[in-house]
């Protein structure tokens, strides 16, 4: 489930989507109050609402964790020492699933935006030393 939140008084009426998951340039125009999402299985229903909440929610940078979450896109590894105490723990996010035809690449930025509410659109770069690391790509 994916909980949106919403600023009093304002409504998506336009979305752009750039280098995120399955689309490379896309656009809607005339979103209204209620809008009917359809389509084939993986066609990017589900990509489209997360681009929604990414976009809704980019003062929470906990919100792309999440989302990763949610998709299995993150692996979490315990070592253990030999009597079986816990060693230490690594966290691996798996960003390349989030930039179009999964491959992600220092030129690449993934960007959603709208024209109907101001300051509202959010990058995500990789980072530049390490393109596979999710570190600090969340920028507003």
């Amino acid at each position: 489930m994916i909980a949106i939140t919403v600023v009093e008084d304002f409504m998506l009426r336009d979305l752009t989507i750039q280098n995120y998951r399955c689309f490379k340039d896309f656009h809607i125009d005339g979103l209204a109050q209620v809008n009917l999402i359809v389509g084939m299985n993986n066609s990017g229903k589900t990509s489209l609402l997360e681009a929604i909440y990414l976009l809704v929610n980019k003062i929470n940078s906990q919100s792309l964790v999440y989302l990763l979450h949610k998709r299995g896109e993150i692996i979490e590894r315990l070592g253990l020492s030999m009597s079986g105490e816990p060693q230490h723990h690594q966290i691996e996010y798996q960003v390349r699933h989030l930039f179009y035809n999964h491959r992600p690449s220092l030129e690449q930025i993934i960007s959603f935006r709208s024209t109907s509410y101001p300051q509202s659109s959010i990058l995500l770069q990789t980072n530049q030393q390490k393109p596979s690391f999710f570190g600090d790509i969340l920028k507003h």
